[in-house]
């Protein structure tokens, strides 16, 4: 992704800087439904144990969150099956959070700054 975003931010053609950056969004929309649905069919994703079991990693562990998930199954049962389904949703939760028309040609906000009345 860093191939694509660093030249787009370099590059004055806005043709190109837009195909570099919907490459970048094209491969978030695909990548993450499907590494969600890669984990949804995990057998630990199942049973719940998969957030234990990251937990414990030396890499993306948290001793104090595989503790709480130790303590509290049930809770890392519903994480364990949130996770993926949020990758799942991904493309369509972050189509709400751009805004097609540019900054420039948007208009300017209102007036915050308090009347005077007498």
């Amino acid at each position: 992704m860093q191939g694509a975003v660093g030249p787009a931010r370099l590059l004055n053609d806005p043709r190109t800087r837009d195909a570099l950056l919907w490459y970048v969004v094209a491969q978030s929309d695909l990548s993450y439904p499907v590494s969600g649905w890669v984990k949804s069919q995990g057998k630990g994703r199942r049973s719940g144990a998969a957030l234990g079991g990251v937990m414990r990693t030396r890499t993306y562990g948290q001793e104090d969150v595989w503790r709480l998930t130790t303590r509290y199954p049930r809770a890392a049962h519903t994480l364990a099956h949130g996770v993926p389904a949020l990758e799942c949703l991904f493309p369509s939760s972050a189509r709400g959070a751009g805004n097609r028309r540019s900054r420039s040609s948007a208009a300017p906000p209102p007036s915050t700054s308090p009347t005077a009345s007498s």
